[in-house]
C-alpha cells in the first residue's frame, strides 16, 4: 500500500511543481528549442517522469532547460519520450525578463504538429 502511495503522491506533486512553474506563461514568447537528450525513468518509490533536455539561443546567449513530465504508468512516460528524438526541434515559452526560465507546453507542441500558427 505503502509502495501504490508513493507513486501517486510524487505524481502530484510534480504536476503542482510544473502548474505553478508554467503559471501565465501562455503569454511568453515563443521560442525555437533544439533537443539536446531525452530520458525516462521508469517508476519504482515514486511516478514515472520523462525528461526531454534542450537548449535555446536569444540575444547570442545559449540557455538550456529539461521538460520533466510526470506518469503514473511506465509506458506512458516512454511514449512520451518516443515523441522527441534528439537534434530535433521543439518550442518553448521562454519568460519575458528572465531568459533563463522556459517551459515546454505540450499545447504548443499539439499545434505545431497540427501546423497551426503559434501567436505570441
Amino acid at each position: 500500500m505503502g509502495f501504490f502511495l508513493d507513486i501517486y503522491v510524487e505524481y502530484f506533486i510534480r504536476i503542482i511543481f510544473r502548474f505553478f512553474k508554467a503559471l501565465g506563461s501562455h503569454e511568453w514568447p515563443l521560442e525555437a528549442a533544439s533537443i539536446t537528450g531525452t530520458n525516462y525513468r521508469p517508476g519504482g518509490f515514486g511516478c514515472a517522469v520523462a525528461e526531454i533536455r534542450y537548449e535555446y539561443k536569444l540575444d547570442g546567449k545559449l540557455y538550456t532547460g529539461v521538460n520533466g513530465k510526470p506518469f503514473v504508468i511506465n509506458r506512458s512516460a516512454e511514449t512520451y519520450v518516443e515523441q522527441y528524438s534528439p537534434a530535433s526541434q521543439l518550442r518553448v515559452r521562454v519568460k519575458p525578463g528572465t531568459p533563463g526560465l522556459s517551459v515546454v507546453r505540450d499545447q504548443d507542441q499539439y499545434a505545431l504538429a497540427q501546423g497551426l500558427r503559434l501567436d505570441n
